[in-house]
């Protein structure tokens, strides 16, 4: 069977209200009898003989005792002994921030370490940004160059096909003269030739006639047959000057 401090303790724990008094009640009384005690011993701690002689040993032991009784009481209520469970939770509490605060310095240090790793990257990316930007620049700059060059090619080409383009005109419009005059050339041609078989015609007849005319002389036959022929056809002589030349 459990002792009835224990049971008290127990039930008092329970009930918060009930252990806030009765801690408050304790306190005060705790209080005032350490201030009855005090006066007590004060009183009695008389250093006079009247004094000595007249309070006993034993009384003055039996209040010693009294008041190391009421002290050691006091220390071991319920309220003690969870004060001192809070404290040791305390005490767990701040062991464990401790801890943490160790490992957020740990965590701390590493973060240093990751952000000069970071810093010291990010300056060789940025660096090597950089020249790639100037190369490509420069390399922009050149070709920038380049298309003007080609630029000017092109204006060039395009002057010489424009004056190729305006000899291509003019050949053209000789040549177009040329074939004109082929046309008419060849017209006159087919002109002359008709005239020239009706010449080898009319020189075929004349031959003939030549022939068949034996009486005459040949030079009164031939200029009579001019004479009547020249008479018949007025465009003879031009046939015969044509065909001279």
């Amino acid at each position: 069977m459990e002792p009835t401090n224990r049971l008290i303790d127990r039930e008092v724990y329970k009930d918060e209200s009930l252990r806030m008094h009765l801690y408050d009640e304790i306190n005060d009384l705790t209080s005032e009898l350490s201030t009855k005690l005090n006066l007590l011993n004060s009183v009695l701690s008389e250093d006079t003989p009247y004094h000595r002689n007249q309070v006993p040993f034993e009384f003055l032991k039996s209040m010693h005792n009294l008041s190391e009784s009421i002290s050691f009481l006091t220390r071991d209520t319920i309220f003690e002994r969870q004060s001192e469970i809070k404290f040791r939770e305390l005490e767990q509490y701040a062991n464990s921030l401790e801890r943490k605060l160790v490992n957020y310095k740990k965590l701390g240090k590493d973060s240093e370490v990751s952000l000069a790793q970071c810093k010291k990257l990010y300056t060789k990316s940025k660096d090597e940004s950089n020249k790639k930007i100037h190369d490509l620049t420069t390399s922009l700059h050149g070709r920038l160059d380049e298309i003007q060059l080609l630029k000017k090619g092109l204006s060039n080409e395009k002057d010489i096909t424009n004056s190729l383009k305006t000899e291509i005109d003019r050949l053209k419009y000789r040549l177009s003269i040329e074939v004109t005059q082929t046309e008419s050339l060849r017209k006159s041609n087919d002109i002359l030739r008709q005239q020239l078989l009706k010449t080898q015609d009319y020189s075929n007849f004349l031959h003939k006639e030549i022939l068949k005319i034996e009486d005459f002389p040949l030079n009164l036959k031939i200029s009579n047959l001019i004479s009547n022929e020249t008479k018949q056809s007025p465009n003879l002589n031009q046939t015969i000057n044509a065909t001279s030349i």
